[in-house]
């Protein structure tokens, strides 16, 4: 248990945050309940108190939400215009000395709410850390979620050598498509992560959740393996089981790697050229899953895109994965780094028995691709040489 030493440690990390987070949102949903304060994620159908929920072309409908908000008032404001109690009440305002009482001395006014704000800063210390603390507070249920998946993928990485784990592979992919998609409506959006860092990086969001949640798959990943991609996504599992067999078995070449490999570098390139210039969540607005997962389409590109991805997924193994996909770009390019965390070969006898069960096609001539989901399909061939390790290839 020595060389799992660091797996042990930051599960007990992550259950210690675990417990806080969940203390946290019960205390903030007690206080919410008693009136006393809303900071929580605002939980719109089908959207899983998204981050983005705002901006996202998913069910919330933001932007129906406000239409029909300013419709009724509208309403409101021509019946009440109508009746003309509006002058009566004004007038009877006026006649009170109110209005006058109040513009009589505006610097009065402006010097009453300059002190008042210092005395609330005093009371709860400097804006950046409150900024800081209300972020938190409110994306709680988010790092609950994502507390709990990156537990399982610790305990994925501290089994991955068993056999029984790999049973496992297929319910934990089936609950994930089901909660994480079907049920909060494609949230978290694993590739919302990637458009939400560019913008971040660019000056044009202030929206931190995602590329924290970024960066913290990228260091579970170096230190645990790629085990997100394989076992975790619910994009990946909507793929997964709309698979039907290996029918283009040329995908699986060494040379038909580079060539998805080059189309994927090429399709992130485009898509932060499309991010800087638009300064828009494209990815909300055109992300084909969360089309699929909440079942409505919201613009004639969308069906496009909904069509290539059903009918690529049904002839190609994880074809969003392997030409798409942002974060599996960036995943890949960290399973790369020396002495991080990733399916290797060692001694490898040329059998190729491995081979035939890998469906990404990631082992080529004795070694593994950094395509590699560390699924554990290629754990069939019962050969011993496969490990998900730190060690270099031998």
């Amino acid at each position: 248990m020595k060389s799992r030493g660091l797996e042990w440690i930051v599960l007990g990390l992550l259950s210690a945050l675990l417990i806080l987070f969940i203390y946290k949102q019960i205390e903030i949903t007690s206080s919410e309940k008693e009136g006393t304060v809303v900071l929580t994620e605002v939980n719109q159908p089908g959207c899983g108190g998204c981050p983005s929920a705002s901006e996202c072309g998913g069910k919330s409908d933001s932007e129906g939400a406000c239409a029909e908000t300013t419709d009724d008032t509208e309403e409101e404001w021509s019946d009440w215009d109508d009746s003309g109690d509006e002058s009566e009440e004004w007038s009877d305002w006026e006649d009170s000395g109110e209005v006058d009482e109040v513009s009589a001395n505006p610097a009065e006014v402006n010097d009453e709410i300059e002190e008042r704000g210092d005395e609330l800063e005093e009371e709860n210390g400097s804006a950046a850390p409150q900024s800081f603390l209300f972020l938190i507070e409110k994306h709680y249920s988010t790092l609950i979620r994502f507390t709990i998946l990156m537990m399982i993928w610790v305990l994925i990485s501290i089994f991955y050598h068993t056999r029984w784990i790999h049973y496992l592979r297929y319910p934990i992919l089936l609950g994930s498509l089901i909660y994480f998609g079907f049920i909060l409506g494609g949230c978290p959006c694993i590739s919302l992560l990637f458009n939400d860092t560019i913008l971040l990086l660019s000056g044009n969001s202030t929206l931190l959740i995602y590329p924290t949640l970024l960066i913290v798959l990228i260091i579970m990943t170096f230190l645990f393996g790629k085990i997100w991609c394989g076992w975790l996504c619910h994009i990946g599992a909507l793929q997964e089981f709309l698979y039907k067999g290996e029918r283009l078995q040329w995908l699986k070449s060494k040379k038909s790697q580079k060539i998805l490999h080059i189309i994927q570098s090429s399709a992130v390139v485009i898509l932060i050229i499309a991010i800087l210039i638009t300064k828009t969540n494209l990815v909300c607005q055109y992300f084909p899953f969360v089309n699929i997962f909440i079942l409505q389409i919201f613009n004639p590109i969308s069906y496009f895109l909904v069509g290539l991805v059903i009918i690529s997924s049904l002839l190609i193994y994880r074809p969003f994965c392997r030409t798409v996909c942002p974060v599996g770009l960036i995943l890949n390019w960290v399973s790369r780094i020396p002495f991080a965390k990733r399916v290797r070969i060692s001694e490898c006898k040329e059998c190729k028995r491995c081979y035939r069960y890998c469906k990404m096609g990631s082992i080529q001539g004795g070694a593994i691709d950094m395509s590699c989901i560390a699924c554990g399909e290629c754990s069939q061939a019962n050969c011993e040489t496969i490990q998900l390790t730190r060690k270099k290839d031998q």
